[in-house]
């Protein structure tokens, strides 16, 4: 149920304020009156009204409301005496208009419509909201997605550049995951890639951040960190890995993984080739059998 403020005089001889009044409570709406739109008349109930019927001293209600941040988007229903100023209340900013004397068959389904108008316009902030979280969280892993990980990691990398930080980069895959969808079946797969996405979650520092980077592959940011302390974060998720046992619809799986670790070198300007050498540092691992951590130095510091 929407909120409605009614802007007008209470007086005897206003007949129009009463009328509404009757029609709202009639309705079961809920509503308060005042003389004029204010600060303090505009909240209603600790929050802001749905609707504002303005009765009187119109242009002084759209122009608070146009002033007012908490109620810019809030509609406007002019209760005006003629439509010869229909055009001008318009351009102010009113939402509708209705003349008097006040037909409250007319009045009521204008305001229905604006009820109905505020719940579509919910459910569209709501659908934009879901979007725009689909587009930054992984839908299985709920870690970061990879398009908005690498965004997200380019402005670390400007903040590192400028203040002159050191700046690291993980990857981190489960040791045979082919073989391990082959044999368990793809659900048994799902349940490895979010136990190891919560693992690199927790095991990870507050300030880094986490990304699905492709199928199988997890990343991880470490800004002002180097290659030390990165090595650090790594051998932590490599050994809480080594502990687990995850129940799966196909038996317990355990399983290891590989990572790789790399540092920003002195002249480099872009994410890039340091998620190469990472990558490069965890194929390393890989090749060496698995279950343990690469790193990869610049030539400089091999």
């Amino acid at each position: 149920m929407i909120r409605i403020l009614v802007v007008g005089e209470q007086t005897p001889g206003n007949d129009e304020v009463k009328s509404i009044t009757e029609l709202l409570d009639q309705k079961g709406y809920t509503f308060s009156v005042a003389s004029k739109l204010d600060g303090q008349t505009s909240r209603m109930g600790g929050g802001f009204p749905d609707l504002i019927l303005a009765v009187s001293d119109i242009e002084h209600t759209l122009a608070a409301v146009e002033s007012n941040p908490y109620l810019i988007d809030t509609p406007v229903l002019a209760v005006v005496d003629d439509l010869n100023s229909a055009e001008k209340l318009l351009g102010l900013g009113a939402y509708d208009l209705i003349e008097t004397p006040t037909n409250q068959v007319l009045l009521a389904k204008r305001i229905e419509n604006c009820a109905k108008t505020r719940d579509l316009a919910a459910q569209f902030e709501g659908a934009k909201k879901q979007m725009r979280e689909m587009t930054m969280y992984d839908s299985l892993t709920d870690l970061l997605t990879r398009r908005y990980f690498l965004s997200q990691a380019l402005r670390e990398l400007a903040r590192a550049l400028r203040f002159g930080h050191s700046y690291s980069m993980i990857i981190v895959e489960p040791d045979h995951f082919k073989q391990i969808n082959d044999e368990k079946g793809s659900d048994a797969g799902d349940e490895v890639l979010k136990h190891l996405a919560n693992i690199c979650s927790d095991m990870a520092r507050q300030i880094d951040m986490v990304g699905r980077l492709s199928g199988s592959e997890f990343v991880i940011c470490c800004a002002e960190t180097g290659s030390g302390g990165a090595r650090v974060v790594a051998d932590r998720i490599l050994a809480k890995v080594e502990k687990s046992v995850i129940p799966t619809p196909a038996g317990a799986v355990e399983y290891s993984v590989s990572i790789g670790v790399s540092q920003l070198g002195p002249l480099e300007m872009d994410i890039s080739p340091l998620l190469q050498r990472a990558d490069s540092a965890l194929v390393d691992a890989k090749a060496r059998g698995g279950d343990q951590v690469g790193v990869e130095l610049l030539p400089e510091e091999d």
